[in-house]
Parts: structure tokens; C-alpha cells; sequence
């Protein structure tokens, strides 16, 4: 595996884009953890607010437009959002031996999309993998990885570096988040397109 950045690859990877993403990501991790760790939650509850937050952050950042690199070409459960031109799923696994093998295969607009994107850049797949911990004192990972698109064998990798603050003091005593309150998601009502994006989920 070769130490070089996702934007040797492609220049719309660049370290602030893919910081923004991380830290959406990271904080989504810890605000689920803030809000869902009762007794009557496990991995598969606590996986599914995760992904679901996740998603539901991700389309607002859309909508929002606060970010002009940041795409959609499919919402839904198969959301494939774009940094730049270049297309990107995600999943909560581990990046050097995924079980989820559906987030390995290439929607049809996503091939469409790297059809674009790679028109004279090296050609890659993309996918950020969220490692939530095995427990509520694990410390989450977000990792960004580049895949061949033929043979699925990983060509890059980038872990995400920077600090959120944990939500688990020392003392072992559960106190607020740094985050205050998850943010507002308004979605378009079922069949409206935006952008183009294909809600066919």
C-alpha cells in the first residue's frame, strides 16, 4: 500500500475537502453515541443511526450549497455524493477486510459520474469507511480509501488526523457532546429532483 495522498490520484481530493467530510462524519459518530447508548442499544441500532445521520448530513451539506465542490448524483439508501467530479459511497466496516461487498459495486450513476471524472486523471473508486469502535470507549475512525475498480485491491489510503473531542470524560461519567444538537435535515419531497440526483430508492 503506497503512502501517497487521494489527491496524487485526482486534484479535486484535496486535504480540506476531505477534512470537512471526516469531521461530519466523526461528529455524527459521537453525537449517536451521546444520544443512543441506553440499555436497549447494541451494534445494529447504534450502526443504523450512524449510517442514517451520516446520510441525512451528507444531503444537507448538498442542499445547504455552503460548499460548491460538494456534489449528489444519487440520494437515497445508495447515496453517492461527489467531492469535485469524483464520486464516493460509504459504509461502517474495516477498510483492510470489508464484509459489506454491496458498497463495492458501482451504481449506474456512479459509473456515469467516473465516466466524467476521469477523463485524464487516474481512474479509482472511492469509499469512506467509518469504524464506529467495539465499544463506547473504541475511539471512531473515518478512513478514505481508493479501490481499483476491477480487482477491489486498495491503491490508497487516508486516515483521517484531526481532534474531536470525546464525549467520554475519565471518570467514566456521561456528559453533553461538544456538538449541541444534531443538525436539521430538510430533504425534497419524494420524487423532486435536485441537481439531477436519481431518487430511485
Amino acid at each position: 500500500m503506497t503512502a501517497s495522498h487521494p489527491s496524487d490520484y485526482h486534484s479535486d481530493l484535496t486535504q480540506d475537502r476531505l477534512n470537512i467530510i471526516a469531521r461530519k462524519m466523526l461528529q455524527m459518530i459521537y453525537l449517536t453515541y451521546d444520544t443512543n447508548s441506553t440499555d436497549y442499544d447494541g451494534r445494529w441500532t447504534l450502526g443504523s443511526v450512524i449510517f442514517g445521520r451520516i446520510k441525512n448530513v451528507l444531503e444537507q451539506m448538498y442542499l445547504d450549497s455552503e460548499h460548491p465542490w460538494f456534489g449528489l448524483v444519487k440520494s437515497g439508501m445508495a447515496i453517492t455524493p461527489t467531492i469535485g467530479s469524483v464520486p464516493f459511497r460509504f459504509a461502517s466496516d474495516d477498510p483492510n477486510a470489508p464484509k459489506k461487498a454491496h458498497i463495492l459495486e458501482q451504481n449506474p450513476e456512479e459509473l456515469n459520474q467516473m465516466n466524467f471524472a476521469f477523463s485524464d486523471e487516474q481512474d479509482l473508486k472511492w469509499r469512506w469507511y467509518i469504524e464506529k469502535g467495539h465499544s463506547e470507549y473504541d475511539t471512531p475512525k473515518v478512513t478514505f480509501v481508493g479501490l481499483d475498480r476491477l480487482s477491489n485491491n486498495l491503491v490508497c489510503e487516508w486516515v483521517y488526523s484531526g481532534q474531536i473531542p470525546s464525549i467520554y470524560p475519565v471518570d467514566s461519567e456521561r456528559k453533553s457532546a461538544s456538538i449541541q444538537s444534531e443538525p436539521a435535515v430538510q430533504l425534497p419531497a419524494a420524487g423532486v429532483k435536485i441537481k439531477k440526483p436519481q431518487n430511485s430508492d
